[in-house]
């Protein structure tokens, strides 16, 4: 309650030099409350009823480490991800999911001009250069419709998956993207 939510990644471990972890989600919460005597370490990133909030700990973590300049490329990418694992996850009808699909791809592969207004994923996607880079995101997502998880299928996820990285990193303007396609995948 109060705005706050806690949890914790990882223990105090030796690795770790003893510390220990958390995350908290603050809002309308001027923080800190409390006093560490022996020093705290801080990731202030405050809580968005929006996209942020839709986001996993584990990429809230990754979006807080990102460098300022970089966050909105990465929040825009985690958010894009996030809506279409949920697409897929939600999907009973493997035919409504593709339709529901192909209209992602269909809109960033048009002009951010004809795109509606209003939805915060495609807000922040307007911001990219080359929108159309994030489909085989989308085509990942899409394969993992089919009726049977096979190896093919998580390939094509995976592949997918490492091409929308690659295209996060030649947004962010980072020099070897196919880096990225492969710590991606």
């Amino acid at each position: 309650g109060g705005g706050l939510r806690y949890g914790r990644i990882f223990k105090p471990a030796e690795d770790l030099h003893g510390f220990s972890v958390d995350v908290v989600d603050m809002k309308d919460v001027a923080g800190p409350h409390h006093v560490h005597p022996e020093g705290e370490i801080d990731l202030i990133m405050p809580l968005d009823e929006g996209l942020i909030a839709a986001l996993n700990p584990v990429q809230r973590l990754a979006l807080a480490y990102a460098p300022l300049q970089a966050r909105p490329a990465w929040l825009a990418f985690l958010a894009l991800d996030t809506r279409l694992s949920a697409l897929v996850a939600g999907t009973r009808e493997v035919l409504l999911g593709q339709i529901k699909l192909a209209w992602w791809r269909d809109i960033l592969g048009s002009p951010t001009a004809d795109w509606p207004w209003g939805d915060p994923v495609l807000d922040l996607l307007r911001q990219w250069q080359e929108p159309a880079s994030l489909v085989p995101l989308i085509d990942g997502w899409e394969a993992l419709l089919a009726e049977d998880l096979t190896p093919r299928v998580i390939a094509d996820f995976v592949d997918g998956r490492g091409m929308a990285f690659a295209a996060l990193a030649r947004q962010l303007g980072v020099a070897r993207p196919d880096d990225a396609r492969t710590a991606g995948r």
